[in-house]
């Protein structure tokens, strides 16, 4: 046999065999409706609070940019989040208590505070208008479900490896695809009124503590990306509102924030 042929044969026999190959999980035979909305609860509700430590890249057509991030959150919608630039400086914090939101500039010694939709932070920096609020309890592993879960039409496709569960109402939709005999959610597709919609894929599980966790995500909205990678989390370690202090000196000044229809 010609040598240059061996490592030719090898790989056809390694792909027969199956040597080397991780199979991949399949759902499981009886998924159903009811199955996967009971997965989805449970990987959600398992969650009481979350810390992590990695890197957030947004990229909004203009260019790619990245930054550190330490990252808290107490269910239902508390959290802080420490964004660092270049050298570990600080750049910003921003603290939500659930009904309000607030930006720390360390820069200008200023905050900004806003509701929790941040729409008034978005006049200022449109390219912050990620729907903070919004995705941190998805990068916490908090997945929603619809509102009135009762008026929605149910559907569902299955496949060896992945099902895909469909809530509809009116020109609404929730999406979740999901994976392996534990019917992980590692995508959530939703359309908002007909108009806005928005995605999120989940990639990279590990061991987070308890709990299987994803380090990457990636969130995709109006052709912008926002993708974040965990070196580091922790789940339901206690962390009480101490943790989610936005700490800012006495004399920091309040920011006011310009609004384009009063020009």
């Amino acid at each position: 046999m010609n040598t240059t042929s061996l490592p030719w044969c090898l790989g056809a026999f390694l792909v027969v065999s199956g040597c080397g190959v991780k199979p991949q999980p399949v759902v499981p035979s009886d998924v159903s409706i009811d199955r996967i909305l009971a997965a989805v609860r449970g990987q959600s509700e398992a969650v009481r609070d979350f810390s992590g430590v990695g890197k957030v890249t947004l990229n909004d057509g203009g260019g790619a940019r990245t930054s550190g991030i330490i990252f808290r959150f107490i269910r239902p919608d508390r959290f802080k989040l420490d964004i660092r630039g270049f050298g570990g400086v600080e750049v910003a914090s921003v603290g939500s208590d659930g009904d309000s939101l607030t930006v720390y500039i360390p820069l200008m010694n200023g905050y900004l505070r806003t509701g929790k939709d941040a729409a008034a932070l978005a006049r200022l920096a449109p390219q912050l208008d990620v729907g903070i609020s919004l995705l941190a309890p998805l990068a916490a592993g908090v997945i929603p479900l619809p509102g009135e879960l009762e008026r929605c039409f149910l559907t569902m496709r299955a496949w060896k490896h992945e099902a895909e569960l469909a809530a509809r109402e009116g020109d609404s939709e929730f999406r979740y695809l999901v994976r392996g005999p534990d019917l992980r959610v590692v995508e959530l597709h939703m359309t908002e009124g007909g108009g806005t919609s928005w995605s999120m894929r989940r990639s990279e599980f590990g061991s987070c503590g308890p709990l299987a966790a994803p380090r990457t995500l990636r969130f995709e909205r109006d052709g912008r990306t926002l993708s974040v990678r965990f070196a580091s989390c922790s789940v339901n370690t206690g962390l009480t509102g101490a943790d989610l202090r936005l700490d800012m000196p006495e004399d920091a000044e309040r920011l006011a924030i310009p609004n384009p229809a009063a020009r």
